[in-house]
């Protein structure tokens, strides 16, 4: 004699397994989907923007501390000023003056819709971060060209408002990258511009522009 409702019962279960893996699996799909295509997970992320934040509190105290021995602004040396001593006192790269570690972006940091090279770390006095404390253009050091996952993280860290679209903050800057040369520029548009702009106020953060991708800022010298 069959006994059909215990080969149903276990029917039923084999189905009910088969739906749970399959969930499991879907699951697993989508999440190494949204990781491919950034290369990060959300932790990885995180991780990456703590590295670079932490990188430029260093920079700052390697200036800090080169004005503290007696370099004037116009002598601090990002790499290329000539006012800068011959002796390399002011340097903040070099064993003669600050020492600091050149800081190169990891190639899976960096946005693959840009060329990768060294250069997209870099420091100049063209722009002003509004009220850091005046209105006075400062010296920024900028890493450019980061993956957008991780300028989020970074502004997040930093308590930087996210735009409703879910993207970092835009800005909108004229592109006249340029390296320090002793001189703070004049005119222009500044970071955190508008009067509810998200930078306005914050020394370091991240944003999104048109010529240089999702791109971290922080303030050296501030004026």
């Amino acid at each position: 004699m069959t006994r059909p409702s215990s080969q149903s019962g276990s029917a039923f279960f084999i189905i009910l397994i088969a739906i749970f893996i399959f969930g499991a699996l879907s699951y697993a799909m989508m999440q190494g989907s949204r990781t491919a295509q950034s290369g990060l997970s959300s932790e990885q992320a995180r991780l990456a923007a703590n590295e670079i934040i932490s990188n430029g509190d260093n920079v700052q105290k390697t200036v800090q501390t080169l004005r503290l021995r007696g370099c004037t602004n116009a002598q601090i040396n990002p790499g290329a000023n000539p006012n800068a001593p011959t002796d390399n006192s002011c340097d903040i790269y070099n064993l003669a003056g600050g020492k600091a570690t050149f800081y190169k972006l990891p190639e899976n940091y960096h946005d693959p819709k840009f060329p990768y090279n060294t250069t997209d770390v870099s420091a100049d006095a063209s722009y002003n971060v509004e009220e850091t404390p005046t209105e006075t253009t400062d010296l920024v050091y900028y890493v450019k060209f980061i993956k957008k996952d991780i300028c989020l993280s970074i502004n997040k860290i930093l308590e930087i408002e996210t735009d409703t679209n879910g993207d970092p903050p835009a800005e909108t800057l004229e592109a006249w990258w340029q390296d320090y040369d002793g001189t703070f520029k004049t005119g222009g548009n500044g970071i955190g511009d508008d009067s509810d702009a998200p930078h306005e106020n914050h020394s370091s953060g991240c944003y999104g522009d048109s010529t240089s991708g999702y791109t971290y800022y922080h303030v050296l010298l501030a004026q």
